[in-house]
């Protein structure tokens, strides 16, 4: 082989790497779906029952996400040495993984026959994640009393909800990057094409819970992963 055909075959096999990192997916096999559902009952002693008329017409909307973590195995520890300290990298595990999700529901009004939303934002992070090739649940929600103030039928009343009335987008994100995103209700296109269709006062910024935040915080802990608060914005 002449040195042209070396520094061929050598750009091929550096493309062919940089092509096979960049199809590298951290998180695959993203699948979202909803749920209303009542919020789970707690019993105290000596308190009774909260006033029926402080109930909510809708139920809480779960938005119930599973995911799937690429394979990595830990491997051996490596400890380096470092102005100031040490460095030491494990494997096998996704530090700090965010969830960004924005839902958008049908109010009931329409406009130049188009139906009109509100937009709901939330986040999420997870201080550590394996990596196990196996299915991962995060689930956020809604409160019901939250979905009551933004759906009206044309007389003014509340209307209630239902999973048709939702349109979402998830955005998985390491480090400030987006790595996956998924749709409810649609795909990219029908999404951002909605989105004109929020009126500027319509928008409920934090409208979207964490699992940390609700009533469901306690159930089941040990089926879900480490849930972290992060400061509005952080992500």
């Amino acid at each position: 082989m002449n040195l042209w055909g070396m520094r061929a075959a050598l750009f091929f096999a550096m493309f062919l790497t940089l092509q096979l990192s960049a199809s590298k997916k951290l998180i695959s096999r993203v699948d979202v779906d909803l749920i209303l559902e009542n919020a789970p009952k707690v019993t105290y002693r000596k308190v009774s029952d909260i006033p029926v008329k402080t109930a909510s017409v809708n139920r809480w909307l779960i938005i119930r996400i599973e995911y799937v973590p690429e394979k990595e195995d830990p491997g051996k520890p490596v400890l380096r040495k470092v102005q100031g300290g040490y460095d030491l990298r494990m494997g096998g595990f996704l530090d700090d993984l965010g969830i960004r999700v924005t839902v958008l529901q049908d109010t009931g009004l329409t406009a130049v026959g188009k139906p009109i939303y509100c937009k709901y934002t939330g986040e999420t992070a997870f201080y550590t994640v394996r990596k196990d090739d196996r299915k991962h649940l995060v689930m956020m929600f809604i409160p019901g009393k939250l979905l009551d103030r933004f759906s009206r039928s044309a007389s003014g009343s509340v209307r209630t909800v239902s999973k048709n009335d939702f349109k979402a987008e998830i955005i998985f994100t390491v480090d400030g990057k987006n790595i996956a995103r998924a749709y409810y209700g649609g795909n990219a296109k029908a999404f951002s094409e909605a989105l004109p269709m929020v009126p500027v006062n319509m928008v409920c910024e934090g409208g979207v819970f964490p699992r940390c935040r609700t009533p469901w915080a306690l159930f089941e802990a040990d089926e879900f992963d480490l849930e972290k608060e992060f400061p509005a914005g952080a992500m």
